[in-house]
């Protein structure tokens, strides 16, 4: 009996091998996603602090244009960080495409293998039931 032996095996290990890596690539992206939403809303937070810190005690001009200032580059920042969540959103849409497709792949070399297997085994019975049938036909 000859050992099943699938030729694209290597092939389907690195298919395999990828969809770790991307799985890897999702996670981390998807934290990082989530982190800049938290600063996002931290962001929102400290600028509505600081709207009602500015509304309740300004006693100079001078005071009112530096809490503008700050206010205005919190918003600058919330602008920035909303910017950036959005191009790594694309980023991560693109990774799951990716995985998708390779996915696919993996599962079209699995179900390859799973014929090949079958025809070996098939072959194996045929062989195997030959050779009894050689064994009964000398015995007569």
């Amino acid at each position: 009996m000859k050992a099943f032996y699938f030729s694209l095996q290597k092939l389907l290990d690195l298919k395999i091998s990828q969809i770790e890596i991307l799985k890897i690539e999702i996670l981390k992206t998807s934290n990082t996603i989530n982190d800049l939403k938290k600063e996002i809303l931290s962001l929102d937070n400290e600028i509505k602090f600081s709207q009602d810190s500015m509304e309740k005690g300004m006693n100079t001009i001078n005071d009112l244009k530096q809490w503008v200032n700050y206010i205005q580059s919190l918003y600058v920042k919330r602008k920035n960080l909303t910017l950036e969540v959005a191009k790594i959103e694309d980023k991560l849409a693109e990774l799951k495409k990716e995985y998708v497709k390779i996915y696919m792949e993996k599962k079209s070399f699995e179900n390859l293998k799973k014929i090949k297997k079958s025809e070996h085994d098939l072959e194996e019975l045929k062989e195997m039931q030959n050779s009894i049938d050689e064994f009964a036909q000398r015995k007569k």
